[in-house]
């Protein structure tokens, strides 16, 4: 029995001592990593674990395969106390394994294809600072390696847990779309990865692996890939608390050139890190860059139904291009959740995505996209800089249980279609959308809507909270549209028993558009006869549309979408409403302040155009009450508590009496000296070629300023051409004279004076800028013009849709009539009508009053071709008063089928009234009429010498209010007070006119000679 039990004895020991521990070093106690592998296969690891140390700069090739580690044996010896760690040792560089020859592709029958290293079931293991990289023979899609570590299950019972991989890297050679995966951890085995692995037990899942602080580049498919089973409820096999990226941004992972354009080809949608079927998983302080080129872009991808994921604090860079070819469509996106039941918590995230088309096909672009039905966290993240052929969604969130989006900075995105900043299509039980900054969301397409925030969706039963939002900068400036396409807050949803509070938001619109019709609110709100659908209580808001609306457009503060308030909460008060056009549009037409209050609503609302501190997103002052302004002494203190909101924006706590409206409580602060100077900083000092109509004059903010006085004039010192006072802007626009130098000054004021020692700008006009050219796609031409010493005839076939004929010049005396004679090719047995326009007063707009002639239609031609046909005649009288010198004559010659209105695009001079026609310009020169130098004769003033040789006289100068030079083509060349000697010196030889502008609005002109 001794015997027996000695030999049982010494078997144990000998067993004991096969299992490999402590430390061990390639190249000493192994000659190879795979050797290594073989023996911990084999004998599995002993008491204590055991650490495999490969030295700095060690390189090795793997062997046909790929490493594989893994095995019952290994994998019951692994344990929390018995850990297996594979690490570089020393110093120098990672050492580097290179891939073997693969043999294999992803199929429907292999998951994984080539994979240099094959972990299958291991628990427990450490790989620290092992680099990877495909070998450089590999050429094809057979040869290249798919993947880099792969985790697979032994069986359903031994999946791959308590992993941790990091300061390692791998990197692909990105020859072609093989799919290549840095990280990929899936329910296979590794003898059959095409069958999944169905886990029977926690222990068959992969849980509690971490993946740090690695660099992975040019991945194909994705870089890192967590395969969780998709459990039945209650989930609880899906895979659990995995980790890629850690808590903080030194265990964060680096993804580079991943995806993009590979060798002329494409995958569609790559995506960077994805996570599936997994519970309370953290993706947290990755950085992701993807190559140029690509068709589809995600840099984070959660699914699993009642999955629970963290994606925090990642940076996404991605650039795109959308492809849109059923079933081949790309997805472009910073974050995406869109499985049911899923809860996601992103915050703190940097986004910038940007996607052109591809072969002219486009798809929408998200910053953050969650269209699931379950819950949503997003705060702190920002979303900037984005583009989209398409849509562009800055963070889009579908029917959710219950959704919180706060303090996000969106910002820079732009789209053809819909840009919205936020974006809810669906609402939930519980919605809190707060604290968040919008700004600088452009759409530029011709149909595009632009938003701060827009609520939908028919999910009945919900309550959304939008309070303490900062949203400005909001633009479209190409749409043409009789609907709201840009709204600050877009509040459309149509659920029954549905509500919305808006409370202490602050909106400010600045929008134009070259659109023919262009519509703008501060606040757009779907009507709703039943009070309890889409019930909005609006209090506590700023609300400013400084917008320029178009055509049949306006701009108001508020706008609902029909008559009728059931569905606007009478709680809903102490908002101040400022539109352009109107407090409130009712769906068919604009209110005041006083008309809204008459309906019940807002007895303690305000109407006045606040003052901010800045209105560029990007200050830290944006939207912020300017606390000098003498409108924020009327605002201040004027709103009214409301329970359970008492922070504002920065976290200031609220007056708990008398409460701020909009974002940021303030305070006034009247001031106790003069401002400072501003700066005028366009145009620029002794600028030239300055668009005269209309001149756009900007200055920088002075501190203690309440408001500016603008001066203009013809020489230093003068305000002979404006003189404005109050304008709390930072910006005006003057209509001036073409080529003509101004001095500008700009002085800014407040309760106790002006400011001191301002300086003066001066700068000259170039020539006036006319809308056009008219485009008309078939071209039916206008041959002949016949017009006050015009008579110009173009071809009567084809040519351009708009002709400018500027050196072909007429003239004309002011207040003559003339005739005019048109022809033109009706091409067949139609009828073309005629429209002239004339910028009789020279400010660059055509349709001024009195500048429009036959509009009604009434100057038209039928079947002509416009050389044997006979010309139809029309008469234009010169107004009195039109401006002397040069100015611009458009015709325009359209088809009707019915005789065109004076209301209609016939009558506009900017664009075509229909597909048929054509439009010329030329120039006419408008000349004083001689019976005004007898008219100035008869009321015995004269002017003398004349010719003169430097000076010229006036023979009484009472009632003189001012005195102007004009050289024969109408420039202005001196302006000068009343005196009866005029110093005219510097004039060159030749014909002038002298005008007397008399203080009882008169005019009196002389033609002189200067020798």
């Amino acid at each position: 029995m001794k015997k027996v039990l000695l030999s049982c004895f010494l078997v144990a020991g000998f067993a004991a001592s096969a299992q490999v521990t402590g430390s061990k070093t390639i190249g000493i106690e192994y000659a190879t990593l795979d050797a290594a592998f073989a023996d911990l296969n084999a004998q599995g690891v002993g008491a204590g674990g055991a650490t495999i140390n490969v030295p700095g700069g060690y390189t090795e090739n793997a062997p046909a395969g790929g490493y594989l580690l893994g095995s019952a044996a290994l994998n019951a010896s692994l344990s929390n106390a018995n850990r297996l760690v594979i690490q570089k040792s020393g110093g120098g560089v990672n050492p580097l394994f290179t891939a073997q020859i693969g043999t294999k592709v992803v199929s429907a029958t292999n998951a994984v294809g080539d994979a240099l290293f094959n972990f299958s079931g291991v628990d427990y293991m450490t790989v620290d600072g092992i680099d990877l990289q495909d070998n450089p023979a590999n050429f094809d899609a057979t040869t290249l390696i798919e993947r880099g570590f792969v985790f697979y299950n032994l069986d359903a019972t031994d999946g791959a847990n308590n992993n941790t991989i990091q300061n390692c890297t791998i990197t692909f050679l990105k020859t072609v779309n093989n799919y290549a995966t840095g990280i990929y951890f899936g329910h296979y085995t590794y003898a059959a990865p095409g069958t999944p692995v169905v886990p029977t037990s926690i222990d068959g899942t992969h849980s509690n692996n971490k993946i740090y602080s690695n660099t992975i580049s040019k991945g194909v498919l994705q870089a890192i890939y967590f395969g969780g089973y998709g459990a039945p409820a209650p989930y609880t096999l899906y895979d659990q608390n995995n980790d890629i990226g850690g808590m903080s941004a030194a265990t964060g992972n680096m993804i580079t050139d991943f995806g993009g354009l590979v060798s002329g080809s494409f995958y569609i949608t790559n995506t960077a890190i994805v996570a599936v079927n997994q519970n309370n998983a953290n993706v947290s302080y990755n950085d992701i860059t993807f190559g140029a080129g690509g068709l589809g872009t995600i840099g984070v991808q959660v699914v699993g139904v009642n999955s629970t994921f963290t994606v925090n604090s990642n940076t996404i860079n991605a650039a795109g291009q959308s492809y849109n070819a059923t079933p081949n469509i790309s997805t472009h996106a910073g974050i995406v959740n869109q499985s049911a039941g899923a809860i996601l918590t992103a915050n703190s995230n940097t986004i910038n995505i940007t996607s052109v088309p591809y072969n002219g096909t486009n798809n929408s672009v998200y910053g953050i996209l969650s269209s699931s039905n379950g819950s949503l966290t997003a705060q702190e993240n920002t979303v900037m800089n984005g583009l989209s052929p398409a849509s562009f969604f800055g963070i889009y969130s579908g029917a959710l249980a219950n959704v919180s989006i706060s303090k996000n900075m969106v910002h820079g995105l732009s789209s053809a279609s819909t840009t919205s900043g936020i974006y809810l299509i669906g609402t939930a039980p519980t919605g809190n959308i707060f604290e968040n900054k919008i700004y600088d969301i452009t759409s530029n397409g011709a149909t595009g809507s632009a938003y701060g925030i827009y609520v939908g969706g028919a999910t009945s039963g919900t309550t959304t909270n939008v309070y303490n939002n900062l949203i400005g900068d909001i633009k479209t400036p190409s749409v043409s549209s009789t609907s709201t396409s840009l709204a600050g807050l877009y509040l459309a949803s149509s659920g029954t028993l549905s509500n919305l509070n808006v409370y202490y938001n602050t909106i400010n619109l600045n929008g134009t558009s070259t659109g023919a019709n262009f519509n703008s609110a501060g606040i757009y709100h779907s009507n709703s006869a039943t009070a309890t659908t889409n019930a909005l209580d609006l209090r506590n808001n700023i609300i400013a549309n400084n917008s320029t609306p178009k055509g049949t457009g306006n701009a108001s503060a508020f706008r609902r979408s029909a008559a009728g308030v059931s569905n606007y909460a009478a709680t809903s008060d102490h908002n101040d409403f400022f539109g352009t056009t109107a407090v409130y549009w009712n769906g068919t037409s604009a209110n005041t302040l006083a008309n809204l209050q008459t309906l019940g609503r807002d007895a303690n609302s305000l109407d006045i155009n606040p003052s901010f501190i800045a209105t560029l997103g990007s200050s830290p002052d944006f939207l912020k009450i300017n606390p000098a302004d003498l409108s924020t002494q009327t605002l201040d203190n004027k709103g009214a508590t409301i329970a359970g909101y008492t922070l504002d924006y920065s976290g200031t706590t609220r007056d708990a009496a008398t409460p701020d409206m909009g974002a940021y409580e303030f305070m006034y602060v009247a001031p106790t000296t003069v401002p400072d100077c501003t700066v005028l900083t366009l145009p620029a000092d002794f600028a030239t070629g300055v668009t005269p109509n209309p001149a756009v004059l900007t200055w920088s903010a002075a501190a203690r300023a309440t408001s500016y006085k603008l001066t203009i004039g013809t020489a230093s010192g003068l305000s002979d051409v404006l003189n404005v006072t109050g304008i709390t802007a930072l910006n005006y626009s003057a209509t001036l004279t073409a080529n003509t130098q101004y001095f500008v000054k700009v002085v800014a004021t407040n309760n106790i004076g002006d400011a001191v020692g301002c300086t003066e700008t001066t700068f000259t006009t170039g020539a006036l800028v006319y809308c056009g050219p008219i485009n008309y796609s078939n071209v039916e031409p206008l041959v002949n013009v016949d017009f006050a010493g015009i008579n110009n005839t173009s071809a009567a076939t084809g040519g351009p849709a708009h002709e400018f004929f500027l050196s072909t010049i007429g003239t004309v005396e002011q207040g003559q009539p003339y005739q005019i004679k048109l022809n033109g090719n009706t091409d067949g047995n139609y009828t073309s009508y005629y429209v002239v326009f004339v910028d009789w007063n020279q400010n660059g707009v055509l349709d001024d009053a009195g500048e429009v002639y036959f509009a009604d239609g009434s100057l038209f031609q039928k079947n002509t071709d416009g050389t044997t046909s006979t010309p139809v005649v029309g008469n234009i009288t010169v107004p009195a008063g039109a401006k002397l010198g040069n100015t611009r004559m458009r015709i325009k010659k359209e088809y009707g089928a019915s005789v065109p209105t004076s209301t209609g695009n016939f009558a506009n001079p900017c664009v075509n009234g229909g597909s048929f026609g054509q439009a010329e310009d030329y120039t006419l020169n408008v000349e004083v009429f001689l019976a005004a130098q007898s008219s100035a004769t008869k009321s015995s003033v004269s002017v003398y010498p004349n010719p003169f040789q430097d000076v010229l006289k006036i023979s009484d100068i009472k009632g003189v209010k001012s005195i102007s030079v004009n050289d024969m083509s109408g420039r202005l060349v001196k302006n000068m007070k009343p005196t009866s000697e005029l110093q005219l010196s510097e004039l060159k030889t030749g014909l002038y006119i002298v005008t007397l502008n008399m203080e009882d609005g008169s005019v009196k002109s002389f033609k002189t000679i200067k020798k």
